[in-house]
C-alpha cells in the first residue's frame, strides 16, 4: 500500500510523514504537481494525499492522476475554508486542517474501504 503525500510547504509534508510513519504504508512525498507526476510514473500508487491551497490546486493533480492510474484513491487535505472550491471540496474524501494522527489515519482508512467521505 503507497501513499503519495503531495503540500507545497515543508512543515505540512513533515506533519503528514511523521503522523504515517508508524503505519504499515509507503510513503512517498512530493512538493509539488510535477514531482508528484514524476514518482506517480516511477511507483505504484494505492491513495493520493493531496493540499488544496491557492498555490496548489489538488483537485487538477487528481484528475491527472485518475486519468494515469485508474482507480487510485484521493483525499484532499485544506486549511483554506475560504478557498473558492472549499464548497465543492466538501463533497469529497476531505480532512480539515489542522488534524490529528487518528483523524488523518481514519480519513485514509475510509478512503482505501471505498467510501467517498471519511
Amino acid at each position: 500500500m503507497t501513499i503519495l503525500v503531495v503540500a507545497l510547504d515543508k512543515d505540512v509534508r513533515d506533519l503528514i510523514r511523521n503522523l504515517l510513519e508508524r503505519s504499515d504504508r509507503d510513503i512517498l512525498i512530493a512538493a509539488d504537481e510535477g514531482e508528484a507526476l514524476d514518482l506517480a510514473g516511477s511507483a505504484e500508487i494505492d491513495l493520493l494525499l493531496t493540499e488544496v491551497a491557492p498555490s496548489l490546486d489538488g483537485r487538477s493533480l487528481a484528475k491527472r492522476l485518475r486519468a494515469r492510474v485508474p482507480g487510485i484513491r484521493v483525499l484532499f487535505v485544506t486549511g483554506w475554508f475560504d478557498h473558492p472550491d472549499f464548497g465543492e471540496l466538501q463533497e469529497e474524501a476531505l480532512v480539515k486542517e489542522p488534524f490529528s494522527r487518528e483523524q488523518l489515519t481514519q480519513a485514509i482508512d475510509a478512503v482505501l474501504r471505498g467510501h467517498p467521505k471519511p
